[in-house]
């Protein structure tokens, strides 16, 4: 925004700012939290407001002597005072012992503070409009801080799993597959549960998503996944108490056709999730909510045969 603010508001805001505050330090905070981030900051802390030879008014004048060298850069720093000066109430500072006659100090104050608030009608939407700029570049600072920390998290899963696949280790991998699949449910926020044991079975994780409760199942072995381990799984899952309980069954080399065939063609309740799918999702090419939705959306539109 480059509105020239006019010389009766800034005269008014000066006025203001010296006498508010009896003592200078806390002017300074004042001062100080009203024009927070900005480069002016570095002046007003080069001043030295313990300076008992320095009045308030030769230090506000000071400040506002570099303000006006380029007022249009400052314009968000004098809005900020504007603002926070109409808004000023509390005079109890001048109740202290060593201020005398604070009832006609406060009156001066007050009379101050009335007079910016007339200023500072005409700006009343100007000093909206820039704190919403404020409130949009901060929010998008905070969103892209967030992104960047998902892409390197996610980045380090990626990393994680292809060292999982170059590992000759195959008896560790199918446990490190689950940490890293725990790590992986974390990120896109899902309630990730570690594997646990009843005792009628084990599973390998659970997690929540769209107001459904799912039980995990990820296989890394040789060879396809095949009907059988799906009818153990899926058994599992039809043993739960509750009916909304659904399965991810995740196999890393992928399922036998003729389990692929058996599970298009019966009524069950488990998604099916193979390794190049899981591989999109660590690329960032697809995100799992996305990927679960889509599957429970084909589940759901499948009929049984017979």
């Amino acid at each position: 925004m480059n509105k020239v603010i006019a010389p009766q508001a800034v005269n008014a805001l000066i006025d203001a700012l010296a006498c508010i505050y009896w003592f200078k330090p806390p002017l300074k905070r004042f001062i100080v939290n009203s024009i927070a981030g900005s480069d002016l900051l570095k002046l007003v802390n080069s001043i030295n407001f313990e300076d008992a030879a320095t009045s308030k008014r030769a230090i506000v004048e000071r400040i506002f002597n570099y303000i006006g060298r380029d007022q249009v850069r400052h314009t968000t720093d004098l809005l900020a005072l504007l603002e926070n000066v109409s808004n000023f109430n509390d005079y109890s500072h001048f109740n202290h012992p060593k201020i005398q006659n604070p009832e006609e100090k406060i009156q001066i104050a007050k009379r101050a503070v009335a007079a910016v608030r007339e200023c500072v009608k005409p700006y009343i939407e100007d000093i909206q409009r820039e704190k919403e700029i404020i409130r949009k570049r901060e929010e998008n600072k905070q969103e892209a801080a967030a992104k960047a920390a998902f892409a390197s998290e996610l980045q380090s899963l990626h990393d994680d799993y292809c060292k999982l696949v170059c590992s000759n280790e195959k008896q560790t991998r199918g446990y490190a597959l689950e940490k890293l699949l725990f790590k992986l449910f974390t990120l896109f926020n899902l309630d990730p549960t570690p594997p646990f044991k009843t005792k009628f079975d084990q599973i390998d994780g659970a997690f929540s998503f769209d107001g459904t409760e799912y039980l995990l199942e990820a296989k890394w072995t040789d060879g396809y996944s095949t009907t059988a381990e799906l009818d153990v799984f899926d058994s599992q899952i039809n043993s739960r108490t509750l009916d909304n309980t659904l399965g991810v069954f995740i196999s890393i080399v992928g399922f036998a056709p003729s389990a692929i065939e058996a599970y298009s063609n019966r009524r069950h309740r488990l998604l099916l999730v193979q390794g190049l799918e899981l591989v999109g999702i660590l690329r960032g090419e697809s995100s799992l909510p996305d990927l679960l939705k889509e599957k429970k959306k084909q589940a759901s539109r499948q009929c049984k045969a017979g």
